[in-house]
């Protein structure tokens, strides 16, 4: 072929519209600033090439008229590739990773990407696009080996996006060969990770051609029989049945390598996020608690309760952060700009099911606060005591007629920290004498269920909390006195609520009316809390205590301050700035991609992210002197956001799966309904009278079905009968074939 000599080869492949480029003798890449902007014409490259022997790197993408090389750095991913990737004629290797670089010709060239494995560290397989180069034919790797073409033809014609999810699939089929387990384990694993797969959306087809390419060179003796409980999983979901999943791969794995191998997944393969109408919540993975964003007095209250009752520190975690900002109430806000400021309530819940240990752990998490309300209480009855007292002495100097006497004394007022009782009726006097307030309940659902209590469900007390929620000033006209106005009423809300109750939460009618949206939820996975002989330390607890106090009430050098306004008013450093501005486009970005009642989450995780920035600010400055919140607060704020944006797709999975249809997903209603017909035709009319009296409109109806023919899971026809067009559905077998 004549490319025995770079100078040859680099001649040659100048003449097929690529771009090589000079890369040092053994090395993989130009040492040289700007080596990869060089553009050598056919007329340069004797100048460049010639004299001491030389690399060739070849400049791809873009400057190589779409030129992509995907890179397959494991023998696993090499032995993976043929039942992934397009032949292509174009392919080279070395002698110790043969055939290792297989070339595409791509009009719109994917960007580069590169699949390693999470678990190990690995590098399993790049898409090398634009931005990059590879050392070509007949270079020297640093191993010291030459770099041979296995075929020196054309590179296949591949569409950039059709290759991008090829190597994906082949990333995560390397991947899984990596992490297949021992004989003993395989069936789990193999189970688990099918279901995963289906429940996210990936196509029945591709889901048994990954599944036989992993089996098959993770050297499986029982192909077969993994490959077939593919069909069986689907049968199972036309049936309405449970189906094992991400739980499946944790018995296996482990929770902390499940939950990364699932991930990688996700991410590689274009895997729902979590609001598949088919999948089991648990399925979704979610992210650890990260306790170290935590100031250090917080994390040490935390951690040591966590440990003693056996809990996931989220459990005390979040109760804590809503009862901190409650503390804080109307003193503390946050300034992004003139047009946005915002105070530290936040409504919170935690998902847990019966006997977790979430009601123990709300308890100890929120005593700090009932600690403050019993010192208010305190100070109450003494002043009340002295109040009677005067109102004594006034009745009997009036009585005596003494002139110039003073106007009656005034009633002291109890301040409030906390409160169960939800009613707006009840809350507004409670408001009126407070900075800021906590409701704190055991359920939540008593929440939802207090609304417009004492109005036959028709008046506003959904919309009022709404209301709260975004910093409207609340009216609340009462029978027996005057109407209570409060500018900024401080609430927050915490508690917890068993998973199975958790669409008590959403708007009866069905209707995103932005209520759900305002809640961070935690929706950890569960653990079984056993005897353990830990305890928290009392200077823990007082010290948390000392935080809230100076919350509440800051020293009177500050109130000093504060005398033209009632607010320690925090700005953010030039670069918490860039960090939060950063975050806030990319978060807008992920909003306008997302739907349904997770685009109504996304928009609102910029406020939530903000509430958790001024109160981890406030724990760690709460004397109130440092207006000025630092990059690693910002920093540790958004990392919060993330992790509960997480368990939203945990949580708000729940709210699609029962939004408009009761107990029962449509989707899996309508995949029951086949199921009953033995891989028979349904038609259309059909569908719709065994839904009953729950039967959506048109619309919905077509929408799902085509949600389902998507995936793989059902087929659709059109026939006619006596010259009427009619539409059938039914369940159906796939084949393996990309």
């Amino acid at each position: 072929m004549g490319l025995g000599n770079c100078v040859d080869a680099a001649l040659a492949y100048a003449r097929r519209g690529w771009a090589p480029i000079v890369v040092p003798r053994g090395q993989k890449s130009p040492k040289r600033r700007g080596g990869q902007k060089q553009r050598l014409t056919e007329d340069d490259i004797p100048k460049h090439f010639g004299g001491s022997a030389k690399n060739v790197g070849v400049l791809l993408g873009e400057p190589s008229g779409g030129l992509v090389d995907v890179d397959l750095d494991t023998p696993e991913a090499v032995l993976l590739a043929p039942y992934f990737l397009p032949k292509t004629g174009a392919r080279f290797g070395r002698p110790s990773n043969p055939n290792s670089h297989w070339l595409y010709q791509c009009d719109s060239p994917p960007r580069t990407e590169r699949y390693a494995d999470p678990l190990g560290g690995t590098m399993l397989v790049e898409l090398r696009s634009d931005g990059c180069q590879t050392i070509f034919p007949p270079s020297v790797h640093p191993s010291g080996e030459q770099v041979a073409w296995e075929q020196y033809g054309e590179p296949a014609s591949c569409d950039g996006s059709e290759l991008r999810r090829r190597v994906g699939m082949l990333g995560a089929a390397a991947l899984l060969v990596c992490q297949y387990p021992a004989a003993g384990s395989r069936d789990g694993y193999c189970m688990g990770l099918i279901g995963y797969l289906l429940k996210g959306g990936m196509q029945a087809a591709y889901v048994e051609a990954l599944i036989t390419a992993v089996v098959t060179v993770a050297d499986d003796e029982e192909v077969a029989t993994r490959v077939d409980k593919v069909q069986r999983a689907v049968s199972r979901l036309g049936e309405g049945k449970p189906l094992a999943g991400l739980s499946k791969l944790r018995d296996v794995m482990g929770d902390e390598q499940s939950r990364t191998l699932s991930e990688a997944l996700r991410r590689w393969l274009g895997l729902s996020q979590g609001v598949s109408d088919l999948s089991d919540p648990l399925d979704i993975p979610v992210q650890p608690f990260p306790t170290d964003t935590l100031p250090a007095v917080f994390r040490e209250f935390v951690a040591g309760y966590s440990r003693a009752l056996g809990v996931p520190p989220e459990y005390v975690a979040l109760p804590l952060l809503t009862c901190a900002g409650a503390a804080m109430g109307r003193m503390w806000r946050l300034s992004l700009k003139n047009t946005w400021q915002e105070t530290a309530q936040l409504f919170t819940a935690v998902v847990a099911p019966p006997g977790s240990a979430k009601s123990p752990a709300l308890r100890h998490a929120c005593y700090p606060l009932t600690q403050l309300q019993k010192d208010a209480d305190e100070r109450f009855e003494g002043e009340l005591e002295g109040y009677k007292a005067k109102v004594d002495e006034w009745e009997t100097a009036k009585a005596e007629g003494h002139t110039g006497q003073k106007e009656k004394p005034v009633k002291p007022r109890r301040e409030h920290f906390y409160t169960v009782d939800v009613t707006v009726e009840a809350l507004g006097p409670i408001v009126q004498g407070s900075s800021g307030v906590a409701v704190i309940r055991d359920e939540l659902v008593g929440w939802i269920k207090s609304c417009d209590a004492y109005r036959g469900g028709l008046g506003g007390d959904r919309q009022f909390w709404m209301s709260v929620w975004s910093g409207w000033p609340i009216r609340v006209n009462r029978k027996t006195s005057e109407q209570i106005s409060v500018d900024r009423a401080v609430i927050g809300v915490t508690g917890g609520i068993q998973p199975d109750m958790l669409y008590e939460l959403a708007d009866q009618r069905g209707r995103l009316d932005g209520f759900v949206e305002r809640i961070l939820f935690i929706f950890p996975d569960p653990v079984v809390s056993l005897w353990t002989d830990d305890d928290v330390e009392q200077d823990a607890i007082d010290a948390v205590v000392d935080v809230f106090r100076l919350l509440r009430d800051p020293p009177c050098e500050v109130k000093a301050d504060l005398a033209l306004s009632e607010y320690v008013t925090v700005t953010l450093s030039p670069k918490a700035r860039q960090c939060w501005k950063d975050w806030f486009n990319d978060n807008q970005v992920r909003t306008s991609e997302a739907d349904g009642i997770s685009r109504g989450w996304y928009a609102k995780l910029p406020n939530h992210c903000a509430r958790l920035a001024v109160i981890l600010h406030a724990a760690h400055h709460p004397h109130g002197t440092e207006h000025i919140l630092s990059l690693d607060t910002m920093e540790a704020a958004i990392q919060l956001a993330e992790y509960f944006r997480s368990h939203a797709h945990r949580a708000l999975s729940v709210f699609e799966k029962h939004r408009g249809s009761g107990a029962t997903s449509l989707g899996t209603r309508v995949l029951k309904i086949l199921g009953r017909a033995n891989g028979g035709w349904v038609r259309r009319s059909d569908i719709h009278k065994s839904l009953g009296g729950s039967r959506p409109v048109t619309d919905v109806l077509t929408a799902t079905l085509k949600k389902l023919e998507d995936r793989g899971v059902i087929k659709h026809q059109r026939t006619t009968t006596d010259g009427r067009p009619l539409e059938e559905w039914r369940l159906i077998q796939q084949n393996s074939s990309l």
